[in-house]
């Protein structure tokens, strides 16, 4: 499996000698180049304090946070279940550093995080059969395919929704199928699982983007965002409804660390936030199920400015499922988990079968 990242010694950081002593681009807008630095510097940081404590990925994330939050360009950084480090800079924007946690096989293990205390449990909000859904068409929107599922997996899924009596009408979109605006369409359907990585306020995207030690600019990054994607997505970027996020990735007993990551290239997670979600139109005829880490967070100590959970039932849909706990906290999601809550309730998956009529 490629994967994306910094290799050891002087080689680590991408652009780590042609950023030395550089600050980011001035203007009117804030710097997206400063967040493709900060992610680059905190990877960096990662990997370094790995080696040194033989790849306890908790321990070199707590140690990266305390490096993170002395950079003279962040306002606050802090860490969630020691595996994130979610950032604010002085500029406004915001980014995520985490930890992928990974099988030997490459397979990610968790929806978004990578160790949880205890799993969260399939939560509702909304009453089971309250509503007949006449909207028949199903949604899977899967931008974590690849990274969770082998050997077809996603079939059974698909097989025990068009295999109800009710005829549904099943979609599935995987991986860079998963565009933002897709989400967009998200009324257009009955019912709509989101299969991805999540955070509180945050889930992921297909759309990756790319960019090599070229880029040494704001306006070089800003132009291969358009080239890449578009001038919507350069303007949601800095807006804040769209976010670009980094990933470390290792398995149980792997000296990721000491992987030749590829040093030529980079590709970020784009990932929308809940500002995203709250510009959506409503969703009175939809069903979600968030399938991913965090999905049913709605409280957290200090909070967030925003949960995907809230965004959701802002739009008031029939019913919004998520993973969380009954304290109104959420947490990481064992994939494995996810997958039962998906097949095996399939009966109670937001009273799908039931109250489609």
């Amino acid at each position: 499996m490629k994967k994306f990242g910094l290799v050891l010694g002087e080689k680590w950081g991408l652009y780590q000698k042609k950023w030395d002593n550089k600050k980011a681009a001035k203007g009117p807008t804030p710097s997206l180049f400063e967040v493709v630095q900060i992610l680059d510097s905190t990877q960096s940081k990662f990997l370094a304090y790995s080696a040194l404590n033989n790849g306890n990925a908790q321990q070199a994330i707590m140690q990266t946070l305390s490096w993170v939050q002395s950079q003279p360009n962040v306002q606050s950084a802090r860490a969630l279940d020691s595996i994130y480090i979610m950032v604010t800079l002085k500029s406004g924007l915001q980014t995520t550093f985490s930890f992928d946690k990974t099988d030997s096989a490459g397979f990610s293990l968790f929806k978004g995080g990578g160790k949880a205390s205890k799993e969260p449990i399939l939560s509702h909000n909304g009453i089971l059969s309250n509503n007949t859904i006449t909207n028949k068409n199903v949604l899977i929107y899967c931008a974590g395919c690849k990274e969770f599922y082998k050997n077809n997996e996603t079939q059974s899924t698909v097989d025990i929704l068009q295999s109800s009596p009710v005829g549904l009408n099943v979609t599935v979109l995987k991986d860079e199928q998963c565009t933002y605006p897709i989400i967009n369409t998200f009324q257009n359907y009955g019912f709509v699982i989101i299969d991805t990585h999540g955070a509180p306020d945050a889930f992921m995207t297909g759309t990756k983007i790319t960019l090599d030690n070229t880029i040494v600019s704001d306006d070089l990054f800003k132009a291969r965002i358009i080239a890449q994607g578009s001038q919507d997505m350069l303007d949601k970027l800095l807006s804040g409804e769209l976010r670009l996020v980094n990933r470390a990735k290792g398995s149980k007993g792997e000296p990721y660390w000491q992987k030749a990551y590829n040093k030529d290239t980079v590709s970020l997670d784009l990932n929308v936030t809940s500002k995203f979600i709250d510009q959506l139109s409503p969703l009175s005829g939809t069903v979600i199920m968030g399938s991913m880490c965090y999905s049913g967070e709605e409280a957290d100590i200090p909070p967030f400015p925003g949960y995907i959970k809230t965004s959701f039932l802002s739009k008031n849909p029939i019913s919004y499922y998520g993973f969380a706990f009954d304290n109104g906290l959420s947490g990481p999601v064992n994939v494995y988990f996810a997958k039962q809550m998906e097949t095996l309730y399939q009966g109670d998956l937001p009273g799908i079968l039931i109250a489609l009529k």
